[in-house]
């Protein structure tokens, strides 16, 4: 995500994590929706660091977004006792998360290129997609709305919205920088774990209405490239020797689309599942 400078040579538009200037010497928790839980840094996981509450009530700020966005989604039928359970689902997945993405991490190769890829998308996109697609499987069952597609959808993005509140908590309670932290984590509003639940659900629902398997391919596929793009372009742009070269402004800028092509998607997603409900 998008940060305020730390402090360093970088080019003009060169933002940084604010867990350090270049890379995540202090914490290997990341910005984005996705990546690495593990804490490195001498003050990991004290959570009595920081000192302000205003960097963990800034925080909150894309739950709250979330949160209305969510009320505006749902069907009238689906009682907002599911956003609470939803969310309760999506923050214990983060459990299990940093266990599959520690073990990731241990068999990550040394090589810049390579180590970014495995652990942001074989450990992030691949093993929080796959594991939020269970929660939200589960809640599906569990809600007896199998035939609501605005239902699927929101039940979806709820899990979502836990996720990132938790990830966006632990992010800026261990980050070095917390109000810088912070404020990058609102790119989460854009371009985070909620927005790619909403685009799993509505491939479920479009799946649970026609049972074509391109439709269940999607819902884990969709959330993984995109969840994928993110995290590598991101981790690939901090980790970049050569601020402002040619190389670091290319990944810089497929990061940006990234979060564009996210946020248009899901927003793609939520237009078309109002339009299925005027038609209904």
């Amino acid at each position: 995500m998008l940060n305020i400078p730390s402090g360093g040579a970088q080019a003009p538009w060169h933002f940084t994590h604010g867990f350090s200037v270049r890379g995540r010497s202090a914490c290997a928790v990341p910005l984005t929706s996705g990546g690495c839980w593990g804490c490195a840094g001498p003050k990991s996981g004290d959570f009595g660091y920081n000192k302000s509450m205003l960097p963990i009530t800034l925080s909150l700020l894309p739950t709250l977004v979330w949160v209305l966005l969510w009320l505006w989604i749902r069907p009238r039928s689906l009682p907002i006792q599911w956003l609470v359970a939803g969310m309760i689902a999506g923050a214990l997945v983060c459990a299990p998360v940093y266990v599959a993405e520690t073990l990731v991490d241990q068999i990550a190769p040394t090589d810049r290129w390579s180590r970014d890829f495995v652990q942001q998308v074989a450990g992030a996109a691949c093993c929080e997609e796959f594991l939020k697609l269970v929660a939200v499987g589960g809640l599906l069952r569990w809600s007896g709305e199998p035939s609501s597609l605005r239902g699927t959808l929101a039940i979806a993005a709820s899990v979502g919205i836990g996720f990132m509140t938790l990830e966006n908590v632990v992010a800026v309670s261990n980050a070095a920088s917390a109000d810088s932290t912070a404020i990058g984590r609102q790119v989460s509003i854009l371009a985070g774990h909620p927005s790619y639940q909403v685009i799993m659900g509505f491939c479920l629902a479009r799946w649970q209405a026609s049972r074509q398997t391109a439709w269940i391919i999607a819902a884990v596929a969709v959330p993984v490239v995109l969840h994928g793009w993110g995290d590598f372009s991101e981790a690939v742009f901090q980790d970049e020797p050569n601020p402002g070269s040619r190389e670091d402004t290319i990944v810089f800028q497929s990061w940006i689309m990234s979060v564009f092509v996210t946020a248009m998607t899901a927003m793609a997603c939520l237009k078309l599942s109002r339009k299925h409900e005027a038609l209904a």
